[in-house]
């Protein structure tokens, strides 16, 4: 038998903290536009936060590192909202996550 490669990772829980999955809707789907990407993103369980950093960013280990500190100085919700900003860099211009940050904070966080 040919030998073969195997890669192991490990799941990325839906924006509901169970198994990702379309037929729950609580995906984040890479083709959705960049105000409701950043959204899905904000709606990810706290414990989430930081198996998303290591798997859906391009961030280093020691820069994933810091935005452990930043959680403890500024909460959850600032650390989501830079990851929001990070995922939604990798799929759109920067304008787009710059006005999809805007919208997140005019019409869901108020």
């Amino acid at each position: 038998m040919e030998k073969q490669d195997i890669l192991i990772t490990p799941l990325i829980m839906g924006t509901d903290g169970q198994k990702m999955s379309k037929t729950k809707g609580n995906y984040i789907s890479l083709d959705m536009s960049a105000n409701d990407m950043f959204v899905k993103v904000m709606e990810i369980p706290d414990d989430q936060i930081f198996p998303y950093f290591h798997s859906c960013t391009t961030l280093k280990i020691d820069e994933i590192a810091e935005m452990k500190k930043v959680l403890q100085i500024e909460g959850a919700r600032e650390v989501k909202k830079r990851l929001a900003q990070q995922v939604v860099s990798l799929y759109h211009a920067p304008e787009l996550v710059t006005r999809a940050e805007a919208y997140f904070e005019s019409t869901i966080a108020q």
